[in-house]
C-alpha cells in the first residue's frame, strides 16, 4: 500500500536531523585519523548499509541522462562536503565551513527562479544578501577584523571554503535534477557505491591509502555516521521524490542551527555571539527565500479558487 504524500514528506525530514550531526561527527573521526581515509571507509560502511537496505536498482529501467547527470552531481557534492570538513583546521573552522553548505536551500530556490520553476519576487534578493551577509558575519567573527586579517585567513586555508561554496551550488543542482528527472526511481544506493569506487581509486592510486590501526571509540564514530549519512540520504531522495519539496527546503534552513549546537556539545565550544547572529541571519534569509516562492504560490491557488467559483456560478 502506498504511502500518504504527508508520509514521504516525514521521512524526508528525518534527513535533516540526520544530517546535522554529520559536521560534528565526521570531524571527530578526521581527528583520530586522517582526513582521506575517514572519508573514504565512511562512505564505504554507508555503501554496505545501502545496498543491504535498497540494492541496486535495475539501471537499463532509468533514464542515460538522469543517471549520468545524477552520479556526477551526487559524487561531485560529496568530496567536496565531505573534504571541506576534513580539511578544516580546527573544530571552529568546521562548524563555520558546515554553515557556508548551508545556503543550498537558498541557491535552490534561486535556480528554481532561473530555471523558471518559480516566478521571481523582490523578497528573493533580501533573502539571498542576509544569508550571504550572515556567512561573512561569521566568518570576520561579527565583522571584528580588518581587511588584511581577512586575506591572511583566507591565503592560510582557503580550500575548505572552496569546497563547501561549491558543494552548496552542486547540491542545488542536485535537487532540482531529482525532483525533474527521477520519475520515481531510487538510485541512492548505486550514486554511494559510484561515491565509495571514486574515493578508493583516489586513495589508492593518488594518496597512499594505509589501513590504519582503529580502536572501538573510531569504530563506534564510523558506524553511527555511516548509518546517518546513508540512511539521511535515502530517506532524503524519498521525501524529495514523493514528498512535498517546498516543505523539505524550507525546513532545511534550519539545519546550520542544529548542527552547529550539536557540535558545540560535542567539542565542547562556546559559540560566540556572532555566530549565532551570523547563523540567524542566514536562516532568516533562506526563510525569506521561501516565502517569496509561497507568495506565488498563494496567489496561483487563490486565482484557482476564484476562477471554479465563477464556473460554478456560470453552470
Amino acid at each position: 500500500m502506498p504511502l500518504s504524500k504527508n508520509l514521504y514528506t516525514v521521512i524526508g525530514l528525518s534527513a535533516i536531523l540526520m544530517w546535522s550531526t554529520l559536521v560534528g561527527l565526521i570531524r571527530l573521526i578526521s581527528e583520530r585519523i586522517d582526513p582521506v581515509t575517514s572519508v573514504t571507509l565512511l562512505y564505504s560502511l554507508s555503501t554496505l548499509i545501502l545496498l543491504i537496505l535498497f540494492k541496486i536498482p535495475k539501471l537499463n529501467k532509468i533514464p542515460k541522462q538522469y543517471l549520468l547527470l545524477a552520479t556526477l552531481l551526487f559524487v561531485s557534492y560529496e568530496l567536496c562536503f565531505s573534504f571541506s570538513i576534513t580539511l578544516a583546521n580546527n573544530s571552529q573552522q568546521a562548524i563555520e565551513v558546515g554553515v557556508l553548505n548551508h545556503l543550498w536551500p537558498s541557491l535552490t530556490i534561486l535556480l528554481m527562479v532561473v530555471f523558471k520553476e518559480i516566478k521571481f519576487h523582490a523578497l528573493l534578493i533580501l533573502g539571498l544578501s542576509s544569508a550571504f551577509f550572515g556567512i561573512i558575519y561569521i566568518q570576520t567573527n561579527g565583522l571584528n577584523i580588518s581587511y588584511h586579517q581577512v586575506m591572511r585567513n583566507l591565503i592560510d586555508n582557503p580550500l575548505p571554503y572552496i569546497l563547501a561554496l561549491a558543494a552548496a551550488f552542486i547540491w542545488a543542482f542536485y535537487c532540482l535534477l531529482l525532483k525533474k528527472m527521477s520519475n520515481g526511481e531510487n538510485i541512492i544506493a548505486f550514486l554511494f557505491l559510484m561515491t565509495s569506487i571514486t574515493l578508493w581509486i583516489k586513495s589508492l592510486f593518488f594518496s597512499g591509502f594505509n589501513f590504519p590501526p582503529l580502536d572501538l571509540t573510531t569504530w563506534s564514530y564510523l558506524i553511527v555516521a555511516a548509518l546517518f549519512l546513508g540512511l539521511g540520504y535515502a530517506a532524503w531522495n524519498i521525501g524529495m521524490v514523493y514528498g512535498n519539496m517546498n516543505v523539505l527546503i524550507s525546513s532545511s534552513y534550519f539545519i546550520p542551527v542544529i548542527s552547529a549546537f550539536f557540535s558545540a556539545l560535542l567539542f565542547g565550544i562556546s559559540l560566540k555571539t556572532s555566530f549565532w547572529l551570523g547563523t540567524f541571519l542566514v536562516v532568516f534569509g533562506s526563510i525569506l527565500c521561501w516565502i517569496s516562492t509561497s507568495i506565488h504560490s498563494f496567489s496561483l491557488l487563490k486565482s484557482q479558487k476564484r476562477t471554479g467559483r465563477r464556473t460554478l456560478k456560470l453552470k
